[in-house]
């Protein structure tokens, strides 16, 4: 079968690839010798003397180590056609040298190696009980591709015995595993010629063809040119055995050009013949003798006797037809000799196949045996078992009557025990009161810090809001008196106005401030658009900024949404930019930048002021400090606007950072989610 060679060229290929590699970069040998390597691999002849003598002496000098075990791998190759024995020998050296490195590549291969040697020589059990051992140690090193190499290898094994059906089986196994594997084409290409081989013994011409074609799809894909000639040479002899000549010449001519650019005698072999053929069925019994004659120079280069028989038969046949009886009857002795020696190779090969079944149905009744021991003992097993249970039951029946009597004598050690505990238990709860008292002594201490913040917040404000009522009062009597001119009168009601809008500021934190310590915030989440917000925010306070000729920037991010309340958003952003405003000089800026992190939007207020240092950062952030300073053109505050801010950014899942450089100016950061997270609804009282 050439199937059976596919499968052998495809192994060859891939073990040339890799050793080459670990021989180039792990060992030291001449120059020379890495460039005969390196030839050979490209060629793609499989007997090279010079390769062979090459790959000899590095044995001689190599340590035993898996670099040798590398190199006996290609040595066998070298070997496998050639001379079956010396394959043989040197896969039994290289399995050896595995199982002592304990090297499972190597001792796969080894047993790969002898499966196929003992293939070539017809000893079918053999070969299968050895490409079985080699399954198991691919699959533990994940060597997915030679598990099903070995299923191929297996099926070809069945075909050779005629065992169509095992070979169907292995055979789909092997395609199965190389399905989803990256290099696995390739093989599945091979698989499928060899189930074509399997198709064109039975005579099932059609469906043999749909496997040749499958291949040849596969293999024209993958631009394997060795497999594209041997697949087009069996579609040949298809249509030859179907008497549609003029289809099996198209086939053979292009194989023909394939297998010569390649050197591929085998397939040239098999082209030569069919060609015969071909002229035979026309009566070209001249050219049907020359296709005859080249494709018997081809076997004597291969070494194929089941090809020389088929050369000479139909050398003998022609020469009979031209009247040719001398030659005839030559080639008819050659046949016969030939024909002979392998009828006995297909005894061999019968009686082979018979042990082989015997083996199976021997193993049958050693399982069956088996089966049937281990049911005794089975059977006795549940015997003992029953056994054990009654002892148990005894056991259990002694340990209940022992514990009985034990327990009148624990009892009272329990009770001392439990009272001991009790005592214990006392002991504790009252150091749990004294830790409560603790508790409560610290949160009195914070009750009271509380309480005085509250105090000086309340005094604050009692002095922030009388004064302007007071300035209010005065002017209102400087008005009734007409003390003032129109210009004095204009000055007084801008610094009236400022009062007024000041007081109402202030007023307007209060309620909220109250209002969240009295009846809570009901936070109201929405999607809304953040630059819309940061412009009401600007646009309120863009008097406060030109007064003291400031300037307010914005950087926003493209159609920047946020997730939150966006009136608690405004008031924050608001409080953020009029502090800014406050701390600010003349001629001062202003900006306010606005980015996406990750799942929060970012929104910051950066200005030119005077700055923060570290000790006052700590005071505004503190959530019961009412901490205030005078602005840069001596405006008062409260620090109520800060803590709004944290109260309403807590209520957003949002934070405060603040950043600053005194003298240089101060980052005020806050951040809030970007999208629906588990803002909740909650109150402060």
């Amino acid at each position: 079968m050439i199937s059976k060679g596919y499968t052998l060229y495809k192994t060859y290929t891939l073990q040339y690839g890799s050793v080459v590699g670990i021989i180039a970069s792990r060992i030291r040998f001449t120059c020379v010798i890495l460039f005969t390597l390196f030839l050979s691999t490209i060629s793609g002849y499989a007997q090279n003397k010079h390769l062979t003598d090459s790959l000899q002496a590095m044995l001689k000098t190599m340590p035993e180590d898996t670099n040798k075990v590398e190199v006996l791998r290609l040595l066998f190759n070298e070997y496998r056609y050639s001379d079956h024995e010396q394959a043989r020998i040197i896969a039994q050296k290289e399995l050896s040298l595995s199982l002592k490195l304990k090297y499972t590549l190597g001792e796969a291969s080894a047993y790969r190696h002898l499966g196929i040697s003992h293939a070539h020589k017809g000893k079918s059990v053999q070969a299968i009980e050895y490409y079985l051992k080699a399954i198991p140690l691919y699959e533990k090193i994940h060597e997915s591709f030679f598990v099903g190499a070995c299923f191929n290898n297996i099926g070809s094994v069945y075909i050779d015995l005629k065992e169509w059906d095992k070979a169907q089986k292995n055979l789909f196994k092997a395609i199965n595993i190389w399905k989803p594997l990256s290099d696995g084409p390739e093989g599945t290409s091979i698989a499928l010629s060899n189930l074509g081989d399997i198709y064109l013994e039975q005579k099932q011409y059609e469906r043999a063809l749909k496997m040749y074609e499958q291949s040849l799809e596969i293999a024209q894909q993958l631009k394997l040119s060795w497999l594209i000639a041997g697949t087009q040479t069996s579609i040949g002899n298809v249509y030859i055995r179907q008497q549609e000549y003029t289809k099996a010449t198209n086939y053979l001519t292009k194989a023909l050009v394939i297998a010569e650019q390649n050197h591929s005698n085998s397939i040239l072999t098999q082209i030569y013949y069919y060609r015969s053929e071909i002229s035979l069925a026309s009566n070209q019994l001249q050219n049907a003798l020359d296709q005859a004659f080249k494709a018997l120079a081809f076997t004597k280069k291969t070494k194929s006797s089941r090809w020389q028989v088929k050369c000479y038969k139909q050398l003998a046949h022609i020469f009979t037809l031209q009247e040719n009886y001398k030659q005839g009857v030559h080639f008819q002795d050659l046949y016969i000799s030939l024909n002979d020696s392998l009828n006995n190779v297909q005894q061999a090969l019968q009686i082979e196949k018979l042990q082989y079944n015997y083996q199976l149905e021997k193993k049958d009744l050693i399982n069956q045996s088996l089966l049937k021991d281990k049911k005794l003992k089975e059977e006795e097993f549940d015997r003992n078992k029953t056994r054990r249970r009654f002892i148990l039951g005894l056991l259990l029946i002694f340990i209940a009557t022992t514990v009985f009597y034990r327990i009148t004598y624990k009892r009272q050690k329990r009770m001392n025990q439990t009272m001991a505990l009790q005592q214990q238990e006392i002991e504790a709860q009252n150091e749990e009161i004294r830790s409560q008292n603790d508790q409560i002594s610290i949160q009195r201490e914070d009750l009271t810090k509380a309480n005085a913040a509250l105090n000086k917040l309340f005094s604050i404000i009692a002095h922030d809001l009388r004064a302007p009522f007071r300035s209010i009062e005065g002017t209102i009597t400087l008005f009734e008196e007409e003390l003032l001119d129109a210009q004095e009168m204009q000055i007084v009601v801008q610094k009236l106005g400022a009062q007024v809008h000041k007081s109402s500021e202030l007023l307007d934190k209060l309620l909220l401030w109250s209002k969240s310590q009295l009846e809570g915030f009901q936070v109201n989440p929405k999607t809304f658009d953040l630059a819309e917000v940061i412009f009401r925010s600007t646009e309120i306070l863009e008097l406060q900024a030109n007064q003291k000729k400031i300037s307010i920037t914005t950087q926003i991010e493209p159609s920047l949404k946020g997730y939150a309340d966006p009136d608690m958003i405004e008031t924050i952003l608001r409080n953020l930019v009029s502090n800014a405003i406050k701390f600010c000089k003349e001629n001062d800026t202003i900006c306010i930048r606005a980015i996406l992190k990750g799942s929060h939007i970012s929104v910051s207020v950066h200005d030119t002021g005077q700055g923060i240092d570290e000790e006052v950062r700590k005071k505004i952030l503190t959530p019961t400090s009412f901490y205030s300073t005078v602005g840069t053109s001596g405006e008062k505050g409260t620090g109520l606007g800060i803590h709004l801010c944290l109260e309403f950014l807590a209520l957003n899942n949002g934070h405060l950072h603040i950043e600053s450089i005194p003298g240089e100016g101060s980052i005020f950061t806050f951040t809030f989610p970007r999208e629906r997270s588990k803002i909740h609804e909650a109150s402060i009282c």
